[in-house]
């Protein structure tokens, strides 16, 4: 169980660095995908609910109730308001 907790951890790591380098990426180039982030999220969300059962049964705690589980696939996706522009301030 360590070992799958440690493979996890490392796969949860690698995919929130390459979400956050997508996230830049597409900041850097001036293009949206939301579609996609969700995915990636989505994904990530599944592994690191993973990672957070086997934490909490190597601790000897109850296991997560369905409850209280993140499921990505009810998750209303965000919607999120462009920045405006700057405005420019006369002197």
């Amino acid at each position: 169980m360590r070992r799958r907790l440690r493979d996890r951890r490392r796969e949860r790591q690698r995919r929130l660095l390459d979400l956050g380098a997508l996230v830049y990426e597409l900041h850097r180039q001036g293009k949206r995908a939301p579609e996609l982030l969700q995915q990636k999220a989505a994904a990530l969300t599944l592994i690191d609910n993973d990672v957070r059962e086997l934490e909490a049964q190597l601790a000897g705690e109850p296991p997560i109730e369905e409850a209280e589980a993140f499921d990505p696939e009810e998750a209303e996706p965000e919607q999120v308001e462009p920045d405006p522009e700057p405005s420019e301030e006369h002197a």
